[in-house]
């Protein structure tokens, strides 16, 4: 077999293998990104815990995980304890409500898009899924590519209903049009998808490429201004003093079992930042800083991974991309089962 019709084979063959994994993804992903209004939608008592300025933290959090804190994105503090019960609070620091880890749609949604409800070895499988999707990707744009000047032929769709002698047009020519105009949005989509799998391993080859020339340590000892010995340990008193220690960050989210609190500084893109203070037993000093800004810069990269998947940089325009690519990956894994089976009784016939 020639090379083009070796990938003409695997293409074909791949993306029925991959249609059912890729509809399901392609749809739990498109509706994750409007996860919060969906769980305001879901859970009406939400609204009364969005916090718009100030707010308390709960009185009792000795069987918490890690707290997330409110945001532009996220409208509530949410405490997720030991057993993946999430809790969230309003401002005054109280309870309105809790979900159970697996007890509703939208976290049997988030499970499955993340592990495919099967725990390590769902994410082992994301990995290999992840790219295959994105060799369907780069082998449907390489059967595309016209060996002449691009004319309206390659992206004419010629529109019949089902039944219609023409609708295997119709589905092959939507197929490949819909593929190609939005073949970059959804090749990040894919590509950031995958690498967040293998994000250690991304990680490293970025480090490696892009090593850091900054000299300054990003981690060493620091002592912060010490807060009264009858609440030194509090963290709503820590919180308190976050700008003193990083200008202008936002604490985003507290590990209580790390005795760490995570924070977003300007120009991050990471909705929760990627910045860190970690505090040493007595609760009044550093045990260790990771200031965002003095990362290696391939790092730096590898965190901007996360923000374009889920669109939450370029505004309005890129989310409208992202969640229309959602929609055409939808669409590429029905209209390519279809029009492999379309062909089949066509055959028959």
């Amino acid at each position: 077999m020639s090379v083009k019709k070796s990938i003409n084979w695997l293409h074909r063959w791949l993306g029925l293998a991959l249609s059912l994994w890729l509809f399901l993804i392609s749809l739990t992903g498109t509706l994750l990104l409007f996860k919060n209004d969906l769980l305001k939608l879901t859970y009406p008592e939400l609204k009364s815990a969005v916090i718009l300025n100030s707010y308390e933290l709960p009185d009792d959090l000795s069987h918490a995980q890690y707290t997330l804190l409110p945001n532009q994105v996220r409208h509530w503090v949410e405490v997720v304890d030991i057993h993946q019960t999430r809790h969230y609070y309003s401002a005054s620091g109280e309870k309105v409500l809790a979900r159970a880890a697996l007890n509703d749609w939208i976290d049997v949604m988030v499970e499955f898009h993340h592990h495919l409800l099967l725990n390590q070895l769902g994410k082992q499988l994301q990995g290999i899924f992840g790219i295959g999707a994105l060799f369907l990707l780069l082998s449907g744009i390489y059967k595309w590519w016209p060996k002449r000047r691009l004319g309206n032929k390659d992206f004419q769709i010629t529109w019949a209903k089902p039944g219609n002698k023409k609708f295997g047009q119709t589905l092959w020519q939507s197929h490949r049009t819909f593929g190609v105009i939005l073949f970059i949005p959804m090749l990040i989509v894919t590509a950031t998808g995958t690498a967040m799998i293998y994000s250690s391993e991304v990680k490293s080859a970025l480090i490696f490429f892009f090593p850091n020339t900054n000299d300054e340590q990003s981690t060493n000892q620091f002592t912060i201004p010490a807060l009264n010995e009858s609440n030194y340990s509090s963290w709503s008193a820590r919180l308190a003093q976050v700008d003193q220690i990083f200008n202008s960050a936002q604490p985003s989210v507290i590990y209580h079992q790390a005795n760490k609190i995570r924070l977003k500084q300007v120009a991050e893109w990471h909705p929760n930042g990627r910045s860190y203070i970690e505090y040493n037993s007595d609760g009044n000093t550093i045990k260790q800083m990771t200031n965002y800004h003095k990362l290696a810069l391939g790092e730096q990269i590898s965190h901007t991974v996360y923000p374009l998947h889920i669109a939450s940089v370029g505004g309005s325009v890129y989310l409208t991309l992202i969640i229309v690519s959602g929609v055409v990956l939808l669409w590429l894994s029905i209209s390519g089962a279809w029009f492999w089976w379309w062909k089949r009784q066509l055959k028959k016939r």
